[in-house]
């Protein structure tokens, strides 16, 4: 008699293999969620989904380009002007009796110390000058709420200078055209105005100081975006200065904002 040396054979288990197909059908679709989702991300440049309170955002440095100083304003608006027709913020900054001319303001100090290396042939004596910015002394605030949605507030204002240098980035490389930038500039002064619209004035004194100082800079910066949205090129200042300008300006209000509610 032949003895069958041959394994027996399993049945097979449908289940498993059915059980492990859909696993393997889950993985894929979360995989392709999360490649879309930072895909996106990246794209649009938006880190807003990342920032909850504000608080992490409030401090931080910029740097700018100064092409040159001079001992009075007189002197530094003849250079200015000369500068805007060629492109350039031309943003006067008076600090120490210096008269500085900033042509932009950037994030990255790497960025600024590239643009400067390749203009400092024509302009000897160009530097860059460091900006902090710091965070506002909200201890007078009762309302951790409060707080909390002030911060944001300095949080929505850097993201509109950094939105407004990427359009600026844009219009320069024509990949926007002056009209695409002013449909995108609207865009940066309607997510402003919404923050104006639902900004909270608090219940004591000291938070209604406060709200009506931060409503008044809120105001004013979106009323210069509004200027800028209407503005028409001209030979001695295009748009495309006039854009530096603006954003430039919004740097030094976001200063100023912050040593007006330092101050109250």
């Amino acid at each position: 008699m032949e003895i069958d040396t041959s394994k027996p054979k399993k049945k097979k288990n449908r289940g498993g293999r059915f059980f492990f197909f859909i696993f393997s059908i889950l993985c894929v679709v979360i995989c392709v969620f999360i490649a879309q989702f930072f895909a996106s991300v990246i794209s649009t440049g938006s880190y807003s989904f990342f920032v909850s309170s504000g608080a992490s955002n409030s401090e931080y440095k910029l740097y700018a380009l100064s092409l040159a100083s001079f001992s009075t304003n007189n002197s530094a608006q003849e250079f200015a002007s000369s500068v805007q027709k060629q492109n350039a913020g031309g943003y006067i900054y008076n600090k120490d009796s210096k008269y500085y001319v900033l042509a932009s303001i950037y994030e990255k100090q790497n960025d600024a110390e590239s643009v400067k290396k390749n203009i400092i042939d024509k302009n000897p004596e160009a530097e860059i000058i460091a900006i902090e910015i710091t965070s506002p002394n909200f201890s007078k605030l009762n309302s951790a709420n409060l707080k909390k949605e002030y911060l944001s507030i300095f949080s929505s204002l850097k993201e509109a200078y950094c939105k407004l240098y990427d359009i600026s980035v844009s219009l320069d490389t024509s990949v926007y055209s002056e009209t695409k930038s002013k449909i995108e500039i609207d865009g940066v002064k309607t997510n402003l105005e919404t923050s104006l619209n639902s900004l909270s004035n608090g219940t004591t004194s000291i938070e209604g100081i406060y709200y009506m100082i931060i409503k008044e800079y809120l105001q004013n910066i979106t009323n210069k975006l509004s200027e800028t949205i209407e503005y028409s090129s001209t030979e001695n200042f295009p748009f495309g200065a006039k854009l530096k300008y603006v954003y430039i300006d919004l740097v030094f209000n976001i200063l100023d904002l912050t040593d007006k509610l330092n101050e109250a």
